[in-house]
């Protein structure tokens, strides 16, 4: 009998040993995910294992609902990434045409064939935001007033930049957004809590009939007020609506450069025709000293004069 013993305790030992060498070993903060062809490590915040981020939307609910129409009927998708580079923001900011305050006054909505809802919305929201990698050229712009924008940077800056959250998000993250605290019965509705029954989202998202109705802002068409900047104008056109304004040049042609006489007229080269910028950003020129860019000369005047 103690050889067959002996025999039994090595199969077993063998069988131990065999499993242990083919499981494979993971590291910490590398949750592990079964899939068809068998067990993978994935990194939570990669593409297809985004991090979940929430955040309350109450005090921004023109902007939220933007958000959210964008997310549901022009994009149709939540999952984005945050900005590998922080710097990326400025960029971003610029080239939405947020930069250029196309809200601000009456001399800008004109410049910039831009509409807003009311003297109130002065203040340009874009998404997707400057700070996801997807912002920047093509975003789309929405007016709305300054509280808001400071309390939705607030909420947003809470998520992206808190380290005490159970799940961080870091540059280069993906995210899966959702929101809470929005308006019931319009576009984050039915992003997060699901589309009317029977109705598709193409329906929902096409209905000229839906009015928005919020905070006490005249009641509006979304379609009417999502905005896209022409880079080959520097002005706005109608995205939702196809009301494309005044100049449709270069619509569709991110690449087209503006022009000298554009570039002068929104203050982003001198008269010299040098571009103004700043730690690589164009600046327009009422942000710029005008004893900066004079250069003295030998008689002791300066190429100002």
């Amino acid at each position: 009998m103690a050889p067959f013993k002996v025999s039994a305790l090595k199969v077993l030992l063998l069988s131990l040993c065999g499993s242990t060498l083919a499981t494979p070993v993971l590291q910490p903060d590398e949750p592990a995910e079964l899939v068809e062809t068998g067990l993978i490590k994935r990194r939570l915040g990669d593409e297809n294992d985004p991090i979940d981020a929430e955040f309350n939307t109450a005090g921004w609910p023109l902007s939220a609902e933007f958000n959210c129409y964008i997310m549901l009927c022009v994009l149709n998708k939540r999952v984005f990434r945050k900005n590998v580079q922080p710097s990326d923001r400025k960029t971003h900011y610029t080239q939405s045409g947020a930069y250029f305050q196309p809200f601000a006054s009456q001399q800008n909505l004109d410049l910039r064939h831009a509409v807003r809802l009311d003297d109130d919305t002065t203040s340009a929201e874009e998404f997707p935001w400057e700070s996801l990698e997807q912002g920047g050229d093509g975003a789309h712009v929405f007016p709305t007033t300054r509280d808001e924008q400071q309390k939705q940077a607030s909420a947003l800056g809470g998520r992206f930049r808190s380290t005490r959250q159970a799940t961080p998000i870091n540059n280069g993250d993906w995210i899966r957004i959702r929101f809470t605290g929005y308006p019931a019965g319009g576009y984050c509705t039915a992003l997060f809590s699901g589309l009317p029954q029977g109705v598709s989202r193409d329906a929902f998202c096409r209905d000229r009939s839906k009015e928005e109705d919020i905070a006490g802002h005249p009641s509006y068409h979304m379609q009417d007020y999502d905005q896209v900047l022409n880079p080959g104008t520097h002005q706005f056109y109608r995205y939702g609506s196809g009301k494309k304004g005044r100049s449709t040049e270069g619509i569709g042609q991110r690449a087209v450069e503006p022009s000298a006489e554009i570039l002068e007229r929104d203050g982003l080269i001198d008269r010299s025709g040098e571009p103004l910028v700043e730690d690589g950003e164009p600046v327009k020129r009422d942000a710029v000293d005008e004893e900066d860019m004079c250069v003295p000369k030998s008689d002791g005047g300066n190429t100002c004069d």
